[in-house]
């Protein structure tokens, strides 16, 4: 189901999740009319960095019936390091079993192993360890 979900890029254009997914993804629903979503970016951008060099891992976030105006004016200077900034009218979210924003999900290898569901500490270590366990297990390490 994930491989072939479609969410729009930027410029509106269709694309498909399994493009964008790493061999373990964080999928991030957020939206910057929410204000918990907005409050967790911060976190989520460092946690961003501090596993950019790490090819197995990939952190996809998706805005939910946003603009993308809006999420560009939000994120500034920071979105450049978010390549992988799609879009979804609720659909992909909903077929997820997505109620609310902000919500995540752990993907290895296109399943979905675990899910975050409210406003998460991307700072906190039992959840950065748990995603470095899930990245370590996916790389045969």
């Amino acid at each position: 189901m994930l491989a072939r979900s479609a969410v729009q890029d930027a410029s509106g254009r269709p694309v498909t999740l399994a493009g964008r997914f790493g061999r373990v993804s964080l999928l991030h629903f957020w939206a910057t009319w929410c204000r918990p979503c907005r409050a967790e970016v911060p976190a989520l951008l460092r946690l961003a960095a501090a596993r950019h060099a790490d090819r197995d891992f990939a952190l996809v976030m998706v805005a939910v019936a946003d603009d993308p105006q809006a999420v560009a004016a939000f994120l500034g200077d920071a979105r450049g390091a978010l390549a992988r900034m799609l879009y979804d009218d609720w659909t992909v979210a909903r077929a997820l079993g997505t109620e609310g924003v902000p919500e995540s999900y752990l993907v290895v290898d296109g399943r979905v192993v675990a899910s975050f569901v409210g406003a998460t500490d991307w700072d906190a270590a039992s959840v950065r360890q748990r995603l470095t366990a899930a990245v370590s297990r996916a790389s045969g390490l």
